[in-house]
């Protein structure tokens, strides 16, 4: 069956306010003019504010206190393909109040902001423990269950059981004694995947990876490395579209149409246009000395033996001249040589425990940060029409057009900035009667 559907167009089914309680409830649908859900690998939450007209005093009048920051918001919605999303947030902050109509008595304007429930019921939670003698992912599902999974309310769970969401943990490799300084269960599991690292990365048999996160997808959350979110893009995990790698990898395929149609009869062809792209700074060779983008040093101290023992990472050594990687170096190597020659130092006690585990200070603290660096200088932004089968860690596959005038002929494909991209952070917009993705894309991870 044909969609008929204009591209981009969903359907809003429930978009309802709760009382803590669950006691009371109102239906929003016809009061929310635009909202927006947001979902990155660089947060441990979802974050999200909708756009509200009230004419029926909601805001001083719901349950008879009013809106105080404590209530719930069920939404559920269907994109373009009839895949539907049932989801449950907890409102903390309403702002921006002002008449809605300068011309008409009875309505005003207001954003409710709103969270996961996994973070608005563990923020009055401070962890202050010592975590000894388990891998670091062992921590990262404890702390998680006790702190996050745990903390929603027992009537919220059993009216809404699917806000409860799972966490998929990638195993780590090292073993480390951490206390967490009275830290919040969020901030605690980033500083968990600071310090973890592993031998076994999903992309490359033999290599090691230190690129944890730990974020909140859609669906679950995550504690992994980038290249374990990639290896999942050709899983049915990512899309449900099966785990073939040829010709249909799972992955998801955007390009830029520069005489495209967004008509109805366009149909599906047209939502995967890229609608919006903006490639950001293409470099900063002050930023980069600053920030030791291509070198650094560590310096151990042993308290034990007393010595020093250091270790310089370069960046450049990674590549060949010929190296097509998105992530190479984008100076020469002469003038990196010349002028940008000083590494950044960090100074660090005892690599090695007494039980002999080895803490990684090396990769943690040059490898990792510039991988970072480099991929951060990476990012695009861009814009389609959305769907409910793409999520913040998801792989695509982005084709551009080299921009060319009507003299030069047909344009053909930007080798630079086409390949596969993973998706940093994905905003979804539901404005009118379109829904709309603006995905923040970057490499790294996606190249073997």
């Amino acid at each position: 069956m044909v969609n008929l559907n204009q591209p981009g167009s969903y359907t809003l089914k429930t978009f309802k306010l709760w009382s803590y309680d669950l006691a009371y409830s109102v239906d929003l649908m016809m009061s929310v003019h635009r909202f927006e859900i947001t979902e990155s690998m660089s947060n441990g939450s979802i974050r999200g504010s909708a756009l509200i007209i009230d004419s029926n005093n909601v805001l001083g009048g719901f349950a008879n206190t009013g809106i105080v920051g404590q209530e719930l918001i069920e939404i559920e919605y269907e994109d373009y393909y009839a895949n539907k999303r049932q989801e449950l947030y907890c409102l903390y902050a309403v702002d921006n109040i002002n008449y809605g109509d300068e011309k008409k008595s009875g309505f005003l304007a207001y954003t409710i902001n709103f969270t996961s429930p996994h973070k608005f019921y563990s923020e009055d939670y401070r962890v202050q423990r010592a975590y000894t003698g388990q891998n670091i992912s062992t921590y990262a599902k404890d702390l998680y269950a006790e702190y996050m999974r745990d903390k929603i309310p027992e009537h919220i769970v059993r009216k809404f059981p699917f806000a409860t969401k799972l966490l998929t943990v990638e195993n780590t490799a090292n073993k480390r004694d951490i206390v967490v300084p009275k830290m919040n269960p969020e901030g605690s599991m980033h500083l968990f995947s600071r310090n973890a690292w592993t031998d076994v990365n999903p992309l490359g048999e033999g290599e090691s990876s230190q690129t944890f996160r730990f974020f909140e997808a859609r669906d679950k959350f995550f504690f992994a490395t980038i290249e374990y979110m990639r290896s999942l893009t050709l899983s049915q995990l990512a899309t449900g579209t099966g785990n073939k790698l040829e010709p249909e990898r799972g992955i998801l395929k955007f390009y830029r149409n520069y005489a495209a149609s967004i008509t109805p009869s366009a149909g599906a062809a047209a939502m995967s246009y890229i609608l919006n792209a903006n490639f950001g700074v293409r470099v900063n060779t002050i930023d980069y000395i600053v920030s030791g983008a291509y070198k650094r040093r560590t310096y151990e101290f042993d308290m034990a033996t007393m010595n020093v023992n250091d270790y310089l990472y370069d960046y450049t050594q990674q590549f060949n001249d010929q190296d097509s990687n998105p992530l190479k170096p984008i100076h020469n190597r002469e003038f990196i040589d010349d002028y940008m020659k000083k590494e950044k130092e960090i100074f660090v006690f005892n690599s090695v425990d007494n039980s002999g585990g080895d803490y990684h200070y090396r990769e943690l603290y040059t490898t990792k940060p510039m991988y970072f660096i480099n991929q951060q200088n990476n990012m695009i932004n861009v814009t389609i029409y959305g769907r409910n089968d793409l999520f913040a860690g998801s792989t695509v596959d982005i084709t551009f057009m080299k921009h060319v005038n009507a003299m030069m002929g047909a344009p053909t494909i930007d080798e630079e900035r086409s390949g596969l991209y993973f998706v940093e952070t994905a905003q979804s917009i539901f404005d009118g009667n379109v829904y709309t993705q603006a995905l923040t894309l970057t490499r790294g991870g996606v190249t073997k």
